[in-house]
């Protein structure tokens, strides 16, 4: 997967940019607040049709200009595709792909990207929501059926947290939640179990990763923290025995009659057995819950509340891990999470490193350029100082200044300004 070409047009502060890029490294030199930043959040606008810096879309047109355009010509297996997204000051977005309208849902998974910044730091540090929304992301990106599942599951907790408040407000009946429990047990069922699954994978991939980056000094090991799970403690045993029960049936039996795959979605709902015991505990989890859910008029158990826990040499990396062992275990979960999309998908995804060279010292620095060197992966990447990278020719490099690129004189292919 590649983007061969990024047009911008009042986008930020380009008033008109067109850019070739490199299929392996391309690296955007310059001081800081002259917009190389503002290159990424356009690819990974495309890719997500939402920015990771702003909630508000007319944030990203340039200043008194009526709209923004985006344009990227990008390449999955080898077939080639455009995209063009046109953001007004008013009215709706226009989403056209190959010429033709979509809606943002329908993009999700076309043009895959993994982003690493500084502020994904607290991916570690900070709250789970952010690390539930790094799992969701990757899910995504990897199953539009995935996607569709989410979209689903948060109508349902959305619908049943109103009726939470209304029968608190003594304006519903508690049995009217009769009907709904049900369904956001199975659909709850299918988002966690399809998480756990997808974190078991993730760890063998981010434990190697975080060997390669820190010289075999850390071990990193992740874990799926089902909220509520404390109360019951055999329910994380369970869901490990039935993965790893599902994982040696689909290797013993090879005949398609009875391949599993077949009958449930593996990148919807996880193993199948998983997923019966997920609904079961989330239904009596909800229905144990529920005076205390009306109490609250929000619902209390569900995968919306679940963590991600990560150690390193046994240690809790969120509490007790050095900031150097933090920023190796955000850049190693990143990593992981470009490995599980080429393995899911079949192909490596655009990488966005944002300024993440001046995060890691020296040797962390050479063995995340001597991975990607050696994967052939098609990085852009910010930096303030060439100094971070070897002396010797690497990548294609751009210098960016006031929404100005200038190409690298040794470089090949184009950049126009106008």
């Amino acid at each position: 997967m590649q983007v061969t070409t990024l047009h911008l047009q009042n986008f930020r502060n380009y008033a008109e940019l067109t850019l070739d890029l490199s299929p392996s490294l391309n690296i955007f030199l310059g001081p800081n607040a002259q917009g190389k930043t503002n290159l990424l959040e356009a690819v990974y606008y495309a890719s997500l049709t939402h920015s990771h810096r702003t909630r508000q879309d007319h944030d990203l047109i340039r200043f008194q200009q009526p709209a923004a355009l985006l344009q990227l010509a990008f390449s999955r297996a080898g077939v080639g595709s455009r995209l063009d997204i046109t953001i007004p000051v008013q009215g709706r977005r226009k989403l056209l792909l190959n010429g033709q309208p979509v809606r943002p849902r329908e993009l999700i998974g076309t043009l895959n990207t993994v982003l690493f910044s500084p502020e994904d730091l607290a991916l570690i540090k900070g709250a789970p929501a952010g690390r539930r929304r790094f799992l969701d992301r990757e899910l995504s990106q990897a199953s539009p059926a995935y996607y569709h599942e989410l979209l689903t599951y948060n109508h349902l907790l959305q619908q049943r947290n109103t009726l939470l408040k209304e029968i608190r407000e003594h304006r519903a009946s508690p049995h009217l939640l009769d009907p709904w429990d049900p369904q956001l047990a199975a659909s709850a069922a299918k988002i966690a179990a399809r998480r756990q699954d997808a974190v078991q994978k993730l760890q063998a991939l981010a434990n190697t990763m975080q060997q390669s980056i820190s010289g075999d000094a850390e071990t990193l090991a992740l874990a799926y923290e089902f909220h509520g799970a404390e109360e019951t403690p055999t329910l994380a045993s369970m869901v490990a025995t039935e993965n790893e029960r599902t994982r040696s049936t689909a290797q013993a039996d090879t005949t398609p009659a009875m391949n599993a795959t077949e009958a449930v979605d593996p990148a919807v709902s996880g193993a199948p057995n998983v997923t019966h015991t997920l609904e079961l505990w989330y239904n009596k989890r909800l229905e144990a819950r529920r005076s205390l859910d009306i109490l609250r008029g929000v619902t209390s158990v569900g995968p919306h509340r679940d963590d991600l826990a990560l150690t390193v040499n046994g240690i809790d990396l969120r509490a007790y891990g050095s900031q150097g062992q933090q920023r190796t275990g955000a850049l190693a979960l990143k990593l992981a999470e470009l490995e599980f999309l080429h393995e899911e998908t079949g192909e490596y995804p655009v990488l966005l490193l944002d300024d993440v060279m001046s995060e890691l010292d020296a040797g962390r620095r050479r063995a995340l350029l001597a991975f990607l060197a050696r994967e052939q992966i098609q990085t852009i990447i910010t930096a303030t100082d060439a100094a971070y990278f070897p002396k010797e020719r690497f990548g294609t490099m751009f210098h960016v200044k006031d929404g100005t690129i200038i190409k690298d004189e040794k470089s090949a292919g184009t950049v126009a300004n106008a």
